[in-house]
C-alpha cells in the first residue's frame, strides 16, 4: 500500500506531499490540482517500461503535452519535475530534466530513477492496480473483449480510464470467491457474478446483470417484478441509462480486489488468501450519474473493501461521497486512521496547489473544515431561511 505521494514542480504541484492511507478523497474547487496529483501517478505507470529514458507524457492512461505542459511555469527553484512514491518505509524517487533544452519535447528525459526491483514492488505497478476515470464509457451495445489486458494483465481498461473491458473482466472473474464481509447477501452465492448482482440491486432495486459472449461482449439486464410476475429480461445496457453503466466498473473492480480464485472444495480461505494489500484503484467522480442514495450505498461497498486493505484514491465533487466516509467511520466500518480526505486548494500568487489535511476524527467528525469546504447547502439554507 502506497503510504505517501510528493510531488515537486509538476503542474500545479510545487511542492505537494500527500500521506495517504486505506481510502483517500481528494476534494475542492475545479482546477485546483486534483487530477494533476492523479496524473502524476498515471504517468509513472504508462511509462513503466519506458522510465531509464524519462517520463512519457502522452500514452494510454493519459496525455497531457510536452515537457513545457508538465512542469510548473513559475518555478525558480530546479528544472526537474520529482515524483516520490513511499511504500512500506521505503521512498522510490524519480526525477525528470524539465531543463530549456527539454520544454518542447514530449517526454521528460529522467535525471535520476531507483533500481528496478524497487520499481516492480510498487502497487502502482502490479496488477492490481485499477484506474477508473471520469470519461468511463456510457451504456454499450458492445463490449470489447481483450485476452491479453484482462486474462493475461488483469486490467479492466487500458484506454484513459474507459473501463471498456468490464464485461470481459467480470465475465473472466466472475467465479471468484468475494472476501465475507463484503458479501451483501449471505443467502446468495459468494462469486463475483452473485455478488455484483446483489449491490447493483442497492443501486437500481431488483436489477440482473448478464453477459454474454459473442464476437464481442453483449451486456443485457433484468428486473425482477416480484413473486408471480415475469421478469423483466434482455433489455440492452443501451438501453438501461447511463448510471448502471457507470457504477458498473466501481463495483466490478472493488470485488475482484477483495476477491480469490478457489476451487469449491477446498478448505476454508484465510484474510492473507486475498492479496488485498496488492490493489490500488483510482476512481475519478463515482458519484456520476446516480442518485445521493445510490452513491451512498456504492461508498459503503468501497469502505468495505478499503476496511479488509484495498486502496482506493478518489476525487470527487459530492458530499455524499464524503459524508458516507464520516459515516462508516462513526459506525466503525473505518478508524480514523484508514480515512484520509484532503481539500484542494490554490495559492493565486504563485499558482501553486495546497494540499489541506481534513483530520478525519472519532465519531466520524472532521477537524477544521475551511471555508469552501461542501458548504453550499448551508448558503442555499440561509437564503430560503431569509438570513
Amino acid at each position: 500500500m502506497l503510504s505517501n505521494i510528493h510531488i515537486k514542480n509538476f503542474k500545479s504541484h510545487v511542492d505537494s506531499s500527500i500521506p495517504l492511507s486505506n481510502i483517500n478523497l481528494f476534494t475542492g474547487m475545479n482546477g485546483m490540482g486534483k487530477s494533476s496529483a492523479i496524473q502524476s501517478l498515471l504517468l509513472l505507470r504508462q511509462s513503466e517500461k519506458f522510465l531509464s529514458n524519462g517520463l512519457l507524457l502522452n500514452g494510454d492512461l493519459c496525455s497531457i503535452g510536452n515537457v513545457e505542459d508538465a512542469m510548473h511555469r513559475f518555478s525558480e527553484e530546479s528544472d526537474e519535475i520529482g515524483i516520490t512514491l513511499s511504500q512500506n518505509g521505503e521512498d522510490v524517487k524519480f526525477l525528470f530534466d524539465t531543463g530549456p533544452e527539454n520544454i518542447a519535447k514530449t517526454y521528460a528525459p529522467q535525471k535520476y530513477v531507483c533500481e528496478d526491483e524497487r520499481i516492480k514492488g510498487l502497487t502502482l505497478f502490479g496488477e492490481g492496480f485499477q484506474y477508473i476515470s471520469a470519461f468511463r464509457n456510457g451504456p454499450q451495445n458492445d463490449y470489447e473483449k481483450d485476452n491479453l489486458m484482462v486474462d493475461v494483465l488483469k486490467q479492466i481498461s487500458k484506454k484513459e480510464g474507459r473501463c471498456e473491458f468490464v464485461a470481459h473482466y467480470f465475465d473472466y472473474f466472475k467465479g471468484n470467491a468475494i472476501h465475507p464481509d463484503l458479501i451483501k447477501n449471505k443467502d446468495a452465492s459468494d462469486s463475483l457474478k452473485s455478488q455484483v448482482d446483489e449491490w447493483l440491486k442497492e443501486i437500481s432495486p431488483n436489477i440482473s446483470l448478464n453477459v454474454q459472449l459473442v464476437d464481442d461482449y453483449k451486456v443485457t439486464y433484468s428486473f425482477a417484478r416480484g413473486e408471480h410476475l415475469t421478469n423483466l429480461d434482455n433489455i440492452k445496457a443501451a438501453n438501461t441509462g447511463f448510471g448502471v453503466s457507470y457504477v458498473l466498473p466501481i463495483i466490478v473492480a472493488t470485488l475482484a480486489a477483495a476477491s480469490k480464485n478457489k476451487q469449491r472444495d477446498t478448505k476454508e480461505m484465510s484474510q492473507s488468501d486475498y492479496n488485498m494489500d496488492k490493489s490500488l484503484i483510482i476512481i475519478e467522480n463515482p458519484e456520476a450519474h446516480i442518485h445521493p442514495n445510490a452513491q451512498a450505498k456504492l461508498m459503503e461497498l468501497i469502505c468495505l473493501a478499503a476496511k479488509v486493505g484495498v486502496q482506493f484514491i478518489i476525487e470527487t465533487h459530492s458530499d455524499h461521497i464524503i459524508n458516507s466516509l464520516l459515516v462508516a467511520v462513526k459506525q466503525n466500518v473505518l478508524t480514523p486512521g484508514q480515512s484520509k480526505i484532503y481539500y484542494f486548494d490554490r495559492d493565486e500568487s504563485v499558482h501553486a496547489t495546497k494540499v489541506i489535511d481534513l483530520p478525519v476524527l472519532e465519531g466520524g467528525r472532521l477537524k477544521n473544515p475551511p471555508k469552501g469546504f461542501f458548504d453550499q447547502i448551508n448558503i442555499h439554507m440561509k437564503q430560503l431561511m431569509g438570513f
